[in-house]
């Protein structure tokens, strides 16, 4: 077979190869390096087998033209493998396209500067100048490189694969090599078809150890899925399954066949969902019947649960019932312990009235005074409410104003603080128990609310001696120290009172 039959065979062959090769890989970048390489290859044999049938100034062109697949198929393989390594520097990429395609210019331009080739009587006869040096440097460079990010992206997929890769390609590289030293034996091989069948292998074996990203293994991985999932073409026709197969029915075939598919085929628990793919449809199967199952017991647990929570709802109201009706208990039974005391005398002093008695009617009143502010600050205390000494002002003011009938005159004066309810009751009743023991007085009254301690001080303009143990037989609540001091000014008397709640 002569080298031009040999070319038209493989020329044939690398065209359907190349056909195919489109179809298997998916990412459009890869197949637009991959595919120009063997479109490369396709001129450059189809070149070799023109210039047999030329000659003089054609033949010489058609010789220089071989150095666009010798410059741009390595300049493509470096750029295919530096996307392989997630490269994101296009700018090289197209650098290096730029540079194969200046040194080809030098070389189509030769006949002009024999920079490349000196022609000494025809193209059979010539030397290799600096330019052809350089492309060979060019094309070893980008091989080398293109090898080493090879490397880079198999990290994880076997050292193995990479090296037997990298030997198609040395192979490639020597015996460049060796055709342009001349050696006789490798001189009269058919040099396009060498190469583009190393090319062919190389690549081939770049798929199949998933090197390139293609689709080669994806029918095997598509059938044993797990998913119930078929690919029907346009005519009905299954064309792939996964090992759970669906049971089409003929309202979905005569829909596809009439190109009226429904996005959603229902049956019962089964649920077909119909997504159009290139050429055909992707059909997927999803069983609701476990789903459905499920549902139904968790409507079950939920009345269940509405029915618990009616019963909690119902068993809450009646404890709140309780708790309140135990807390007016509570309330009552504390007020009723407050003010027994004062409403007895009340009633004493009422059986003693045998005529209207003014006196023991203001009595009567500031009792009944007592009786109501004590109410009130029993149940702020159950409501956990706060007293500041604004507040406190205003209840004790109103407790003079109703003892000036008494002829008790007092004046009021605190510090800031904010206590207690129950603090301000006992504060309320210590200051009440007190006053009502002087007649015809008058005084100023101070209020210190310390950390520890409350400060109730009466500073009479007066001496009074007996004052002293009038408070002492009171035997007050939390009442912890009476200091009494008479002098030319008057009599003070202070009382230190224990603070917090009971």
């Amino acid at each position: 077979m002569t080298q031009t039959q040999q070319t038209v065979l493989a020329l044939a062959i690398y065209t359907i190869w190349i056909t195919l090769l489109y179809i298997r890989i998916f990412d459009k970048t890869l197949k637009k390096y991959v595919l120009s390489i063997g479109v490369l290859l396709g001129f450059w044999m189809v070149v070799r087998m023109l210039k047999t049938y030329t000659t003089g100034y054609a033949t010489e062109i058609l010789w220089y033209l071989y150095y666009i697949p010798l410059l741009l198929i390595p300049t493509f393989y470096y750029n295919c493998s530096s996307y392989l390594i997630n490269s994101k520097n296009k700018k090289r990429r197209i650098a290096t396209i730029i540079i194969s395609t200046i040194l080809f210019l030098l070389v189509i331009t030769n006949s002009l500067h024999n920079i490349v080739f000196k022609i000494k009587s025809n193209i059979n006869d010539y030397n290799h100048n600096i330019g052809y040096f350089i492309i060979v440097a060019w094309i070893l460079c980008l091989i080398v490189v293109a090898i080493i990010y090879l490397i880079k992206s198999s990290k994880n997929k076997g050292y193995k694969n990479i090296i037997s890769i990298s030997i198609i390609i040395l192979i490639g590289v020597v015996y460049t090599i060796l055709y342009i030293k001349n050696v006789p034996v490798i001189r009269k091989t058919n040099m396009s078809v060498i190469i583009g069948t190393l090319f062919c292998v190389g690549l081939e074996m770049m798929l199949d150890f998933n090197l390139i990203p293609n689709n080669f293994r994806y029918k095997k991985i598509f059938k044993n899925s797990n998913l119930p999932l078929e690919i029907i073409s346009q005519n009905g026709k299954t064309r792939i399954a996964t090992n759970h197969s669906i049971n089409l029915k003929e309202n979905i075939i005569n829909d596809i066949k009439d190109n009226k598919v429904k996005n959603t085929y229902k049956d019962n628990n089964i649920v077909k969902n119909v997504k159009a793919i290139s050429g055909g449809y992707s059909i997927e199967e999803k069983d609701f019947s476990k789903i459905n199952e499920y549902e139904k017991e968790l409507k079950l647990i939920q009345q269940e649960l509405i029915e618990q929570e009616t019963i909690l709802q119902k068993q809450r109201k009646i404890a709140t019932e309780i708790y309140e009706t135990k807390l007016k208990s509570e309330i009552i039974e504390l007020l009723d312990e407050k003010i027994e005391q004062k409403r007895n005398l009340i009633n004493e002093l009422i059986k003693e009235m045998k005529i209207t008695d003014i006196d023991k009617m203001q009595d009567i009143k500031l009792l009944l005074n007592y009786c109501k502010r004590m109410s009130s600050l029993v149940i702020s205390s159950y409501n956990k409410e706060k007293y500041d000494n604004k507040r406190l002002e205003i209840i004790i003011n109103e407790m003079l104003i109703e003892a000036q009938a008494l002829g008790i005159n007092g004046v009021l004066k605190t510090n800031n603080f904010e206590i207690s309810s129950e603090e301000t009751a006992n504060i309320y009743e210590i200051i009440f128990e007190t006053i009502t023991k002087f007649r015809e007085t008058n005084f100023i009254l101070y209020i210190q609310v310390n950390n520890s301690y409350t400060e109730i001080k009466y500073l009479f303009d007066g001496k009074h001696k007996n004052f002293k143990k009038e408070i002492e037989k009171l035997q007050l609540e939390k009442l912890l120290k009476i200091e009494q001091i008479i002098d030319e000014d008057g009599t003070t008397i202070k009382l230190k009172i224990l603070r917090g709640e009971n």
